[in-house]
């Protein structure tokens, strides 16, 4: 087929299910049909729950599909339900770099050479366009939950859910990550898949997330299991040492694009309970994070969600400092959301210990992160379980690859306002969907999951 050469020349499409213009637009690489991607409602009915890309690939490719998605400038290459892969972007600007949605204008033109070179589609991603357009809230958010008369929400540590596409100082996959070659990073992202599977949340808060490629990927895994209800958000953060972000999946569409803050909090904050210490800045921000609010049917307030990731290293004294920085930086961002009168959820890994709410092996903090957080206005949801089940990760310290119940501890946490824990209809902390090791491809951490009923 002959691609339209200006990639902000892509056509929109109708889905010929619904009858409008799709969320997950897929250009065919093969024929140029543009056709609703990943989307429920496009599964065809006569087809056994075939969605509109695998079906037009069966008749298309013989089962081979290869489209474009015109929204995360993406390649997606299939072969039936079995054989799936991202391939990066096939767009160029005029001086031959990626993609990229910072342009002044947007004229990128196609990358000829690429497609004579691989024949198919295997340019590197567009790094700027999928964090730009990953960030965006859709003009209609939509609601894609099972069950409408709840919410269930997540925060997983995917430990590093990354491909390789994006620009960061660690290799991952390599050897600064656990998945040392692509094909482990592959099947990482499918047992992540699985895991999300089994949750069922309609919110998930994730972290480690290298971009909105991965989270893709993730999503065709998903669709692979049957379920396409999930749309991917991210706004890139700034840690350019790790590469890791915080992200979105989710069934409930936000109603502003994903935000973050570059406020610092003066170090000592006030309230420190740091020991005595050298080594730290004299501020910090938050590098991993990001805040966005939703309108959800039946809750008669807007829900504000806040998503972190701060600094590793619960005893490190000159992070105790920084963190409790980062920590004001984001309560900040909670007690906003509060004055404002919404319902509000700060969560993620904050990789400290709570002094109140004790884990599993009564890990104690020596700084106030927890206590910053919590503040006056919001609620550890630990606090409604059982002590013994209060872990949410596992440090292997002695580096025997014994997972020992010695070495748990929760470093990842979720807090509700004071407005929502009255809605509190279940907290879980998912051990019992896998059980992390030096080996597979598990998480070291585990999920926290609630469950809140209308409000």
């Amino acid at each position: 087929m002959d691609l339209f050469i200006r990639y902000n020349e892509k056509p929109a499409g109708v889905c010929h299910q619904c009858a409008q213009v799709p969320q997950h637009p897929g250009l065919c690489l093969f024929c140029g049909e543009v056709l609703c991607c990943f989307s429920a409602c496009c599964e065809a009915k006569e087809g056994g729950g075939v969605g509109e890309c695998t079906r037009h690939a069966q008749r298309c490719g013989l089962g081979l599909g290869a489209f474009l998605l015109l929204r995360a400038c993406t390649v997606i290459l299939f072969l039936g339900n079995e054989r799936r892969c991202v391939w990066g972007s096939l767009y160029v600007d005029k001086n031959a770099h990626h993609f990229s949605l910072r342009t002044a204008v947007m004229v990128s033109f196609l990358a000829i050479a690429v497609l004579a070179a691989t024949t198919l589609l295997s340019a590197p991603l567009s790094i700027e366009a999928a964090f730009a357009a990953c960030a965006e809230a859709p003009a209609t958010p939509g609601d894609r939950r099972i069950n409408t008369s709840q919410l269930k929400v997540t925060t997983f540590n995917a430990a590093f859910l990354f491909l390789g596409t994006a620009s960061h100082q660690l290799s991952c996959p390599g050897d600064d990550c656990p998945w040392t070659t692509a094909s482990d990073a592959v099947s990482h992202v499918a047992q992540i898949a699985s895991v999300i599977k089994d949750l069922d949340s309609d919110i998930i808060q994730i972290n480690e997330v290298e971009d909105c490629t991965v989270l893709e990927a993730v999503i065709l895994q998903l669709a692979a299991l049957g379920d396409s209800t999930y749309k991917p958000y991210l706004v890139r953060g700034t840690d350019t040492a790790t590469g890791q972000n915080s992200a979105l999946l989710t069934r409930v569409d936000p109603v502003v694009d994903l935000q973050r803050t570059e406020t610092r909090a003066t170090i000592p904050v006030s309230g420190s309970t740091c020991p005595s210490s050298s080594g730290y800045s004299s501020s910090k921000g938050v590098s991993k994070h990001f805040y966005t609010t939703f309108n959800v049917t039946g809750f008669t307030k807007p829900i504000t969600l806040v998503g972190a990731h701060l600094l590793a290293n619960p005893e490190s004294k000159p992070r105790c400092f920084e963190r409790e920085a980062q920590a004001t930086v984001l309560a900040g961002l909670g007690n906003g959301a509060v004055a404002e009168g919404h319902h509000a959820i700060i969560t993620g890994d904050l990789n400290d210990w709570s002094a109140v709410v004790l884990d599993k092996n009564s890990n104690k903090p020596i700084s106030a992160v927890l206590a910053t957080l919590v503040g006056n206005n919001f609620v550890d949801v630990a606090s409604k379980i059982s002590q013994s089940d209060r872990y949410t990760e596992w440090w292997d310290e002695d580096n025997d690859c014994v997972y020992e119940a010695t070495e748990l501890s929760s470093l990842d946490h979720m807090l509700v306002s004071k407005s929502l824990s009255s809605a509190l209809k279940s907290v879980s902390f998912n051990h019992d969907l896998y059980t992390t090791s030096c080996s597979g491809y598990n998480s070291d951490h585990y999920p926290i999951t609630i469950v809140l009923n209308k409000v």
